[in-house]
């Protein structure tokens, strides 16, 4: 594989800043879209009833992050697995969220695409502003595309799924995932800074459309 051809778009932000919606967009293009709630969801959602699972569940359900370690090692795996399939862009929405994650993937990912190839977009909104777009999303039943409140679909403009409110879509749990934003997630950003990573702030209260077109300036 032309190494350089490889690029990897890390998409950050608050919860209901529209990573998800701007790492589909760029799916819509040339870019593999490696969605970390989906993948970890997936495990979550499994029936499997061993300590384990039922810990990361409780961790899952309250709105905490899970255990970064884990976290780590499925998505290095994933990329690896993606690579091998021959996908040459990756867009992550949200990940590396811990600053353990920052620091044992970063390095991976250097080797795998090179720092030049590696593009970090922060998505800045304000907490007001993110409770009040998770408050009104919606989810697809089937294949789990957020659908923001201010669409009027009535079912998943993807698959054509029934459209539901997710369960951690709710104010309690939602003022918790902040939380965990400003204590877990945003410690990432100064490990990239450190680490001499360009981070690109991008106005998140703009239109999905402007948002876009901002970050398409840099790619």
């Amino acid at each position: 594989m032309n190494e350089r051809l490889k690029k990897l778009v890390i998409i950050i932000g608050p919860p209901g800043s529209g990573k998800g919606t701007q790492a589909e967009l760029l799916a819509k293009e040339d870019y593999y879209h490696l969605e970390t709630s989906k993948l970890l969801e997936k495990i979550v959602r499994s029936k499997s009833q061993s300590s384990f699972a039922k810990k990361l569940r409780k961790q899952f359900f309250a709105g905490k992050l899970l255990e970064p370690k884990v976290v780590c090692e499925i998505i290095l795996k994933e990329v690896k697995r993606l690579l091998r399939r021959g996908i040459k862009k990756i867009v992550f929405s949200g990940s590396p969220r811990t600053l353990y994650e920052a620091q044992g993937e970063m390095p991976q990912f250097e080797k795998i695409f090179s720092k030049d190839n590696i593009k970090i977009f922060l998505l800045e909104v304000k907490s007001q502003e993110s409770i009040k777009r998770n408050l009104g999303r919606k989810i697809c039943s089937i294949c789990r595309y957020p659908v923001p409140r201010f669409k009027k679909y009535k079912k998943c403009p993807k698959c054509g799924g029934n459209l539901i409110k997710r369960e951690l879509d709710n104010l309690k749990v939602i003022k918790k995932r902040l939380k965990e934003y400003k204590n877990r997630t945003e410690p990432v950003i100064n490990f990239f800074i450190k680490n001499n990573y360009r981070i690109i702030k991008i106005k998140g209260n703009q239109s999905i459309k402007k948002v876009q077109q901002d970050i398409s300036k840099y790619l």
